[in-house]
């Protein structure tokens, strides 16, 4: 009876073991990003991947004293999620570049 019951328990022990070791985690993937203008001073980020890769938008903006450029970074979005990260120069600035941050 003893025996019975102890190869029944390694056989649930394996059980579970093979189970844990079975489903491998899903890869993330941040997808096809895309980067749009909006305006003069204003641009959009959307990357089609999925969770939990994320992405944001940066624009770099040329200051209006003249003297200097600076990045400035849209919200951190999920990739996928169905929301665009948007950022934009400050007033009197000028957009001189784009991009996207992602982190996959």
């Amino acid at each position: 009876m003893f025996r019975i019951a102890r190869r029944a328990s390694v056989l649930v022990l394996a059980g579970v073991a093979a189970s844990l070791f079975a489903a491998a985690p899903a890869q993330a993937s941040i997808g096809t990003c895309t980067v749009t203008p909006i305006g003069s001073v204003t641009v959009s980020a959307y990357c089609s991947g999925f969770a939990p890769s994320s992405f944001r938008a940066k624009i770099n903006c040329f200051t209006a004293d003249g003297y200097r450029t600076e990045w400035r970074y849209g919200p951190w979005r999920t990739a996928g999620g169905g929301t665009s990260s948007v950022v934009g120069c400050q007033n009197g600035w000028t957009r001189v570049g784009q991009g996207y941050d992602a982190i996959p």
